[in-house]
C-alpha cells in the first residue's frame, strides 16, 4: 500500500461527483478528522469546473479539514491509466446511498479495500453486494457511525492494507465476480 512509502493513509473516491452528498462529506470529514495524518483524493471530471473545485474545498474546509489534505483530480485518464492511478490509495470510500459498481470492482481488482455504507434499497447495496462475493463482509457498514469507524480502523491496520493488497486479486479471479462462465451463464 502507498501508506507504507508516504508515511500516511490515502483515502479516494472516483465516483462520479453526483453521488456525493453531504452526508457523505460529513463522514469524509469525520474519518480524516479521526485519521489527522491522511489525505484524501477525490477524483470525478466535474470537478474540472472550478466552480465546482471550490465549492468542494469550501465544503470540506468548513469541515475542519485543510485544504492540502484533499486532492481534487478532474484530470481525464484512458481506462489503463484510471487503473494505475488506484495505486495512489490505501483505501476506498464508497458512496451512498448510491454506492459504487464499477468503480468498486476496480478498486477492489487493483487491490484497494472499498468501506461502504449498505442502504435499505438495491441501489445502495450493490457494493455491499461484491464486498460479499469477495468475502470483505467485515468492510460493509451497517451504519453512518460504523463506517467511520471501519475505516478508521483499516487506515490502522497496515499489515491487513498489505495483505489486501498482496492477495485481493486472487481473491476476486477466485469468486463468482471473477468467474466469467458462471456470471454470463
Amino acid at each position: 500500500p502507498p501508506g507504507i512509502a508516504n508515511g500516511y493513509v490515502t483515502f479516494g473516491c472516483f465516483n462520479n461527483l453526483s453521488k456525493v452528498t453531504e452526508a457523505m462529506l460529513a463522514l469524509w470529514a469525520e474519518i480524516l478528522r479521526r485519521v489527522p495524518d491522511a489525505r484524501f483524493i477525490l477524483k470525478s471530471k466535474q470537478l474540472a469546473d472550478p466552480a465546482v473545485q471550490q465549492r468542494y474545498r469550501d465544503r470540506f474546509s468548513a469541515r475542519g479539514i485543510a485544504p492540502e489534505r484533499v486532492i481534487l483530480d478532474s484530470r481525464h485518464l484512458d481506462h489503463a491509466e484510471l487503473l494505475g492511478y488506484y495505486g495512489e490509495l490505501d483505501i476506498a470510500l464508497d458512496t451512498h446511498p448510491y454506492s459504487g459498481v464499477t468503480t468498486t470492482c476496480e478498486s477492489l481488482w487493483m487491490g484497494v479495500p472499498v468501506v461502504t455504507l449498505a442502504g435499505e434499497r438495491f441501489i445502495s447495496r450493490n457494493s455491499a453486494a461484491l464486498l460479499a462475493n469477495v468475502g470483505l463482509d467485515d468492510l460493509v457498514a451497517g451504519t453512518p457511525q460504523q463506517y467511520v469507524e471501519t475505516a478508521v480502523a483499516l487506515a490502522a491496520d497496515g499489515a491487513r492494507l498489505a495483505q489486501l493488497r498482496s492477495a485481493q486479486r486472487e481473491r476476486f479471479r477466485a469468486s463468482p465476480l471473477g468467474n466469467a462462465p458462471l456470471f454470463v451463464q
